[in-house]
């Protein structure tokens, strides 16, 4: 029964993301103690040791020197916050500061601020690399989900990739943690 209900919880999830069930793929993270939905196009990788998940619509043998996107190709970073263990991102208050932090240095083409209500997203192009980059932030539950999109600067369905990291950050959602001992 129990089984029954989140399978129609993540399937309500799913379709309130914007991707259709037959569409979805689902990731679960049970040790971080949430899952999501992804286009079932595309694929994920989870490096040892991180503490989030990278999907992305190419495969992991097309990916090219130095880590970055192959042409065509789109990675969404999910990152899960606490801990802070990450250097580059330290505990924050104010998600508009991480997000300006991340972007510093580059060149910003879109920012959402404080006053517009919207939740903290920043867009910004690296030229050096090629590459367009969006952040935003999800909170849920006393987490805090980093997602970030990587694309090439030129593509032209860069567009349509930030529809799917909107689908994915509104695709999360929280899920019990396995309590030691006791299956179901």
């Amino acid at each position: 029964m129990t089984e029954r209900i989140l399978l129609s919880i993540a399937t309500l999830l799913i379709i309130a993301s914007g991707l259709t069930p037959a569409e979805a793929a689902q990731f679960t993270n049970s040790a971080q103690g949430y899952s999501l939905a992804y286009p079932d196009a595309w694929n994920t990788y989870v490096r040892p040791g991180n503490r989030g998940v990278s999907i992305r619509n190419f495969p992991p043998n097309e990916t090219p020197e130095g880590g970055v996107v192959p042409p065509g190709g789109a990675v969404v970073h999910v990152q899960v916050f606490p801990p802070y263990d990450n250097p580059q991102i330290p505990q924050w208050s104010d998600d508009f500061d991480v997000l300006d932090h991340i972007a510093s240095g580059n060149t910003v083409i879109a920012r959402t601020y404080p006053a517009s209500g919207e939740p903290a997203r920043v867009t910004y192009l690296i030229d050096n690399l090629g590459l367009r980059e969006v952040w935003t932030v999800r909170h849920l539950g006393g987490k805090a989900f980093l997602l970030s999109l990587v694309c090439a600067l030129d593509d032209s369905r860069a567009l349509s990739y930030e529809q799917v990291l909107d689908s994915i950050a509104a695709s999360i959602a929280l899920i019990a943690a396995p309590t030691p001992g006791i299956s179901n």
